[in-house]
């Protein structure tokens, strides 16, 4: 099953398994509604965790291809200035890459703030009202009003038969 990267309009980012992008945006519901994410398929995923003395995981490390390519697909700009000229000559450990990196950090953090997506309207009168309640992803919404209505048809029983 592949896996998806999830580029959250703030610049946090989600890796979810799921069959396939709606699947994913179901699945991401659990963090916050993703329809305003990008969404994009991982080719290469490795990562390390270690276990901590108060029995939780903690990050260890990434792959080296799956940092790169989390890096280029979630934050292109500021992978674009590290490979440009504009850090040449500078000393990785001075202040001067610093406040440049620092400032492309800032703005990866708030790049996607204006270019977030609108989220689709429920297909039916119940789904908005739950959208505007929950503010959960529409295509969890719509899976919800069609999984009840599909019990619901279930359940009914005409006046007249079965009694």
């Amino acid at each position: 099953m592949p896996l998806y990267l999830c580029r959250w309009p703030n610049s946090d980012v989600s890796v979810v398994q799921a069959r396939n992008k709606t699947e994913a945006i179901i699945r991401l519901d659990e963090f916050e509604n993703a329809e305003r994410a990008q969404i994009t398929r991982l080719t290469d995923f490795l990562v390390d965790f270690h276990l901590n003395d108060e029995g939780s995981l903690e990050l260890g490390a990434f792959g080296e291809a799956t940092e790169d390519e989390i890096m280029e697909t979630a934050y292109p700009e500021l992978e674009e200035l590290k490979t440009s000229d504009q850090l040449d000559g500078l000393d990785p450990e001075g202040p001067e890459y610093a406040q440049k990196i620092k400032e492309a950090v800032e703005w990866e953090k708030k790049r996607l703030w204006n270019k977030q997506k609108t989220s689709k309207q429920s297909e039916t009168e119940v789904g908005k009202r739950i959208q505007e309640r929950t503010g959960a992803a529409t295509v969890l919404v719509n899976r919800w009003v069609e999984e009840l209505g599909e019990k619901i048809l279930d359940e009914f029983e005409p006046e007249g038969e079965g009694s």
